[in-house]
């Protein structure tokens, strides 16, 4: 924190004189008259930066002009989302984006703002405005009342935001990252090796709230302090204006309870694990904790941020009579605490033995053991449990099982490896151990792998639809089951193999139904499709939907010529990409393809008379529509008698 307040000292006296340059420069140029400065000149091609930006509704940002001829005209290609003054006041335009719905399934909506100046110059920035999930300022709430409002130096707080959705509702698991700007405080961490950071990323829980805590450094001085947070997701970022106040405490530290003692529950043995807590007040926060012998006690929160906050004792098994603590605050008072840990009277009982360890099933016996995999359970004797097989190559997992009751496979086995030993081995002094036998034998002729036809259907039209499935190979009959209840089956038996079953109640939006077949072979074979059911996409759109205009070919006989008129038609629903036809040959069209739903076309070399421009989307079965541009013909009058 000291090095960002020795920046801030060291820039003040730059930014003094980098302002009174700007006054100088400014009068040499004769800026004191209040117009625009057009550094570039009247005939400079017009610019304006941003050329590309991203804004938030509720979060207020600007563009600026440069060059071109004075005034300057704005409009917006959406003025519904983006509004914006179109007579520029000086050189910046302001964008204050109103709230979006996310009703399309795009959270964005891209906005072209159109600037023109007094020489028809015109200059073009892309902005995109996305939806605010962070709609409310950061708070800031210190953990006590002593400075107010404030952060008292030493003392601890939490900064709070909270992320909404388009609906309204709490936006669950956002990632929010805290910053902290300037000020003598750090955000308090997870790890206790470093527990304060300049950075968070925190994720809001089930109310949208993400909160962090603020630890103020002891002995800070009275101070302005600043932190952003920002939605990792979006880009949005809020900032958060705090004060803290300097507040030196003088009172004596107290610790309670001042001793503990804790008694082991045998002879010549002290407890571990034992958690004693100690509280700790007065003085000048932080404390920093440490222990007269270290490896008989754990300490938990070595550093106690705040008064009335507590440190943690755990017993290591280590026996103390007595451990003492040294309590030191910030400003160098220091107080102690003492903890015994000291053995039980009461004589250790004698050990009772493990029980036998039993492996199960104990025999499996004519299997066809090649692609099969077969599952033990152990227990008993004291875990955990190495296992192993007499077969070179056979797989055992786990190898290794920690606790009785687990389980295990073995597998990678041929139906010659004949006869299999599983042998498990458990950690008792002396071990004991436990066996289980596989027989394998050779299988039958082989059988065809069950298949089943086509693998997978992905559909927006699963309402009202039916689909249909072969299957073949294995041994039939076949049985056929839906993970979906409301699905009808028909026939739930396939006789043969190359028989058909149709599949129907399936629903759009309902994602995805897996179709599974079982043979009646020995093993049974088993084989599943899925059928994904996608939403309903939204109806194909084009707008304009008509376009009715007067000549609309070029004109080479003006000065100066006159262009061939050109068109935008925007495209929105159905399934992106689009493809786009006109009815008429020549007719120039850009692009062809269309890539996403909101993007536009243009269409221009239209003859006389009205032309059809037809949009088919990606959709199956595709979705079509189309829209008209009506070119009035030119009647040229005849020549006079």
């Amino acid at each position: 924190m000291t090095e960002n307040r020795s920046f801030a000292a060291w820039l003040r006296p730059l930014a003094g004189f980098f302002a009174l340059a700007g006054v100088l420069a400014l009068s040499a140029c004769g800026g004191g008259s209040g117009s625009p400065i057009n550094v570039l000149g009247p005939n400079s091609s017009l610019t304006v930066l941003p050329g590309q930006v991203s804004v938030y509704p509720g979060t207020s940002a600007t563009l600026t002009v440069s060059a071109g001829l004075p005034p300057y005209q704005a409009f917006s290609s959406n003025s519904a989302v983006l509004p914006v003054v179109q007579q520029v006041a000086g050189n910046t335009i302001v964008l204050s984006p109103n709230p979006i719905a996310n009703s399309t399934g795009s959270p964005d909506v891209n906005v072209a703002v159109t600037i023109n100046d007094a020489r028809n110059q015109v200059v073009v920035a892309s902005v995109t405005v996305k939806p605010a999930p962070l709609l409310n300022a950061v708070t800031i709430t210190p953990s006590g009342g002593a400075c107010g409002t404030n952060l008292c130096s030493g003392e601890a707080g939490n900064a709070t935001v909270t992320a909404t959705l388009p609906s309204g509702g709490p936006a669950v698991g956002r990632q929010i990252r805290f910053d902290v700007i300037y000020g003598a405080y750090g955000l308090a961490a997870t790890n206790p090796s470093t527990p304060l950071a300049q950075t968070r990323t925190v994720l809001t829980d089930a109310a949208g709230k993400a909160t962090v805590g603020i630890q103020v450094a002891a002995n800070a001085p009275t101070q302005p302090a600043q932190i952003t947070a920002t939605d990792v997701a979006g880009g949005q970022q809020l900032t958060g204006n705090f004060t803290i106040t300097n507040r030196t405490a003088t009172t004596e530290i107290t610790v309670v309870p001042n001793t503990a003692t804790i008694t082991g529950a045998f002879v010549n043995q002290c407890s571990s694990g034992f958690r004693v807590d100690y509280v700790v007040s007065g003085g000048n926060p932080p404390y920093r904790v440490t222990a007269s012998a270290p490896t008989a006690v754990v300490i938990v929160n070595p550093t106690v941020f705040t008064s009335g906050s507590f440190f943690e004792a755990i017993t290591t098994g280590i026996c103390a009579d007595p451990l003492t603590f040294t309590i030191i605050d910030s400003a160098g008072k220091q107080t102690t605490a003492t903890l015994s840990n000291t053995p039980g009277t009461t004589e250790l009982p004698a050990p009772i033995p493990p029980p036998a360890l039993t492996i199960t099933p104990a025999t499996i016996g004519d299997a066809s053991c090649a692609g099969n995999t077969f599952q033990f359970v152990l227990v008993g004797g004291t875990a955990p449990y190495n296992v192993v097989t007499n077969i070179p190559g056979a797989i055992v997992t786990p190898p290794v099982i920690d606790s009785s009751g687990g389980t295990t496979t073995v597998s990678g086995l041929s139906n010659s490896s004949g006869l299999v030993t599983v042998t498990a081995v458990d950690s008792t002094n002396p071990k004991k151990t436990a066996s289980a036998t596989i027989t394998c034998v050779q299988t039958p002729p082989s059988v065809p792998p069950l298949s089943i036809t086509p693998p997978s259907i992905a559909s927006s039209f699963c309402t009202g639809s039916t689909f249909q499935f072969a299957v073949s190979g294995g041994t039939p009959p076949y049985n056929v089951v839906s993970s979906t209840a409301a699905t009808g089956i028909s026939p739930a038996t396939i006789p043969a193999s190359g028989g058909t079953t149709q599949i129907t109640g399936l629903q759009n939006g309902s994602g995805t139904t897996t179709i599974s077949v079982l043979d009646a072979g020995s093993p049974q074979q088993k084989v599943a499709s899925t059928v994904v059911c996608g939403p309903t996409p939204p109806p194909l759109q084009v707008s304009p939907a008509s376009i009715s205009a007067t000549t609309c070919a070029a004109d080479p006989s003006t000065t100066p010529p006159t262009p061939a008129k050109a068109f935008q038609l925007v495209i929105t629903g159905g399934t992106p990409p689009y493809k786009v036809f006109s009815s008429i040959v020549g007719v120039t069209i850009t692009p062809p393809t269309v890539a996403a739903s909101g993007s536009a076309t243009v269409i221009s070399t239209l003859p006389e008379g009205t032309t059809t421009i037809s949009i088919i989307d990606s959709n199956v079965p595709q979705f079509t529509t189309a829209a008209t541009i009506a070119c009035a013909v030119v009647v040229t009058p005849p020549p006079g008698p």
